[in-house]
C-alpha cells in the first residue's frame, strides 16, 4: 500500500495518473534482474486485469493514495513528513496531485487501462 510510503517529495512530485496506479514505485528491477521479461509480462498482466475488473481509476487510486484535500491540510501532512520543505515546492507538489487527481478522474476507465497497455505494447515492441 502506497498510503503510508515515504517517499522523496522530488519523486512524489515526479509521479504520474499511470505511475501512482502501477503496483511497484521502484523500477530498478531489483530481484527481477535476470528476468526483465517475465517482469514487464507481470506489469502488462495486472493492467490487463484491472481493465477487466470493473473498476474505475479512481477507486483503485483511493486504495493506494489518499484522496485530494485542501492545500493547508496537505501542507500540514507533508510538512510532519518532511522537515524544512518550502511552501513554494509545497504549492507546485499539490498543484500536481490535483493535476493527476483530475486526469484520473475524467479518463474512463476503458480508455484509462487501454492507454497504458497499449504504452506498454510499443515499448515491448522496442526491445
Amino acid at each position: 500500500e502506497k498510503k503510508d510510503a515515504l517517499l522523496a517529495p522530488e519523486f512524489e512530485l515526479s509521479q504520474t495518473a499511470i505511475s501512482l496506479l502501477e503496483r511497484c514505485v521502484i523500477y530498478d528491477v531489483g530481484a527481477r534482474a535476470f528476468n526483465w521479461r517475465r517482469h514487464f509480462d507481470d506489469v502488462f498482466e495486472y493492467w490487463r486485469n484491472l481493465s477487466k475488473s470493473g473498476l474505475a481509476p479512481e477507486e483503485i487510486y483511493s486504495k493506494r493514495w489518499s484522496a485530494p484535500c485542501g492545500f493547508e491540510q496537505f501542507a500540514r501532512e507533508r510538512e510532519e513528513r518532511w522537515q524544512s520543505i518550502g511552501k513554494n515546492f509545497l504549492k507546485k507538489l499539490y498543484e500536481r496531485e490535483l493535476e493527476r487527481w483530475n486526469e484520473i478522474k475524467k479518463t474512463p476507465a476503458r480508455k484509462f487501462f487501454w492507454q497504458r497497455l497499449e504504452g506498454l505494447k510499443k515499448a515491448a515492441r522496442r526491445e
